[in-house]
């Protein structure tokens, strides 16, 4: 699908679509190489069947979603944020941004646990706003010392922080994009194809470095392991379980095609629920619907309080609600949604802060086979509506007199 859409669209390798995508179609195709030939299943073979059937017919759906129309239209009622920042602005959204940073860090002890979950999300917002806005000043400032020296020493406590406090690595990983994307769009994109390459290479191998880093001292980092989670940060043994950590979650995919409906009936949508009203404590809502992953890891290990919190792929989570139409609907849907947002970057493509904002939560997206739609979805989405709700504010405040940003070159 990639090199289709290279070839039809002719996009540059930092498109939306290919960053955004290429992670999860790489890793089910390799999932399904390595369960399907080496792992004993545990299932029939007739539901094995099923799965690779619904898995190759899910994909033509998406991909009819991608190339029926090009959703130009949807994209352009869609509002645009503000497309770049002075310098007064930098200086009002930063401040913004580490007040309620300490606003959300000192609360968060004192409320319930569903609320603070829903704080720590806003604090990754913050975080993640105060990082990319410093970031931006660092970058594209000039002559400015003092906001650069300020903003550089911002920005590595920001990520310091990242680090040693939350446990999850997509955030981090987010940044680390949206900043190799931004430098790649403001000083790579106009030059030869040998510094577009060679600039492709090392961001490969950058990610690759710092996901094996996240990914192995994990446990050492947060929970005083004296042993790493995945071995030494760079051995044998931390790259080769980026691959094999999925067959896990496509067995859950293929245990979920034999377990329903043969034995429970559909969700019928619920485990969607928490992803849209995941701000309602269950305090306030007992009998709230718990997440799709959440009941397959109750059916998988036979309790109602699982140890762990599984996922049966993107594909299983729409089969467990809506069934086959509902999984056929949903991919094409998926397709659209991917088609339209692409559209809308497009005709952004100038948008600095727009960009800033995608590339930040595409780790989010690109791991959807890690777990369901709400534990990988809600934390992106509160990410970026912080970001862009805290430069939203840009255009409110007057600010007159000061250096504007450079617009981002498409």
């Amino acid at each position: 699908m990639i090199i289709v859409y290279l070839l039809l669209e002719k996009g540059s390798i930092f498109d939306p679509i290919p960053v955004s995508w290429a992670g999860y179609t790489v890793f089910i195709a390799l999932a399904m190489l390595f369960v399907s030939t080496l792992e004993d299943n545990h299932v029939r073979q007739n539901v094995r069947n099923f799965a690779c059937v619904m898995t190759v017919v899910a994909s033509l759906c998406y991909t009819i979603g991608l190339y029926a129309g090009r959703g130009t239209m949807i994209a352009r009622m869609i509002p645009e944020p503000t497309s770049t920042l002075t310098k007064g602005s930098i200086w009002f959204l930063w401040a913004i941004s580490i007040c309620g940073l300490l606003c959300t860090s000192y609360l968060s002890p004192y409320v319930g646990a569903a609320v603070a979950r829903v704080l720590d999300g806003i604090t990754l917002g913050l975080i993640g706003s105060a990082t990319l806005i410093s970031l931006l000043a660092v970058l594209s400032l000039k002559k400015s010392l003092v906001t650069k020296s300020v903003m550089a020493i911002s920005s590595s406590l920001a990520i310091i922080l990242f680090l040693r406090t939350f446990f999850s690595r997509r955030p981090l990983l987010g940044l680390a994009i949206a900043v190799l994307g931004y430098i790649f769009l403001f000083k790579i994109s106009g030059r030869g194809k040998p510094a577009r390459f060679a600039f492709f290479l090392l961001v490969v191998l950058s990610l690759l470095v710092l996901t094996l880093y996240l990914s192995a001292t994990r446990g050492k980092r947060f929970y005083g392991d004296a042993i790493a989670e995945s071995g030494s940060p760079l051995s044998v043994d931390a790259l080769t379980a980026l691959v094999p950590g999925v067959q896990i979650n496509y067995l859950a995919y293929e245990f979920a095609l034999e377990q329903v409906p043969r034995r429970y009936g559909y969700l019928y949508g619920s485990g969607l629920v928490p992803a849209f009203l995941f701000f309602v404590p269950r305090a306030l809502w007992p009998d709230k619907p718990v997440a799709t992953g959440y009941f397959i890891s109750q059916l998988w290990f036979g309790r109602p309080d699982p140890p762990w919190n599984l996922s049966p792929l993107p594909l299983g989570e729409l089969y467990l609600n809506f069934g086959v139409l509902g999984l056929l609907l949903g991919t094409f849907l998926a397709g659209k949604f991917v088609r339209v947002t692409n559209s809308y970057l497009r005709i952004h493509a100038d948008n600095s802060i727009l960009w800033l904002a995608w590339l930040m939560i595409i780790p989010d997206f690109a791991s959807e086979w890690r777990g369901d739609f709400t534990s990988m979805s809600v934390q992106a989405f509160l990410r970026v509506a912080v970001f862009l709700g805290i430069a939203w504010l840009a255009t409110r405040v007057p600010l007159s007199g000061t250096t504007q940003f450079p617009p981002l070159q498409s």
